[in-house]
């Protein structure tokens, strides 16, 4: 079974890309018919779904002994929701006085080839990852009013996969995210901003 699931993560890529390839009607560049494409199709589906399986029963199962509450396992850290959870401890000090500098690991991880961005043909991360920057960054962190900084180690959200990306917890927060512009076209709006020709969200914090 392990030898299985490591050749997953081989296999399944080169099936696809010759799926995709039939799809294309590309007769240059593939020798499949139709009903081949087919069966390789199920063949990907079925390692898709060992494999999906396989890396979510990874990690440690919820409750999570620990939390942002305090830095070893108790009762409130598996009961009290208002914080959020960890899969580990908090780490050694000297060990993270030993990581490298943030913008050296920063550059090495987003450094494209020849400074060329490559288009995804497929589905990407890009949504997944904005509702995770709009959720944790901003609807559902703490807020500490005494210093008037995020509680990041606190969790104001509904804990539920919802509606939150798009319309906030509260109403505040609702009129926050919308652009609140009555112009034909743009009501009802998520706020944005255009850099380099392209939309993103607005910065979290003014300069």
């Amino acid at each position: 079974m392990k030898f299985f699931r490591s050749a997953l993560c081989l296999v399944l890529p080169v099936l696809l890309a010759t799926i995709q390839s039939v799809q294309s009607n590309d007769e240059d560049n593939n020798d499949l018919t139709m009903e081949e494409a087919a069966a390789l199709l199920e063949l990907a589906t079925a390692y898709n779904r060992d494999g999906t399986d396989y890396f979510c029963s990874l990690g440690n199962h919820r409750p999570h002994g620990l939390s942002c509450k305090a830095p070893y396992a108790s009762w409130d850290s598996l009961t009290d929701k208002s914080y959020y959870s960890r899969h580990l401890p908090p780490a050694d000090p000297e060990w993270v006085e030993s990581l490298p500098p943030m913008e050296d690991v920063t550059e090495q991880l987003f450094r494209t080839k020849n400074g060329q961005r490559k288009e995804a043909s497929r589905s990407t991360m890009m949504f997944a990852t904005f509702a995770q920057y709009v959720v944790e960054s901003i609807i559902a962190t703490g807020f500490n009013p005494e210093t008037g900084t995020p509680a990041y180690e606190k969790y104001e959200g509904t804990h539920q996969i919802d509606l939150m990306p798009l319309y906030g917890r509260t109403v505040e927060q609702t009129n926050a995210l919308r652009l609140q512009d009555n112009t034909q076209g743009f009501k009802g709006r998520l706020k944005s901003q255009v850099l380099h020709e392209e939309e993103y969200s607005p910065f979290l914090y003014d300069k």
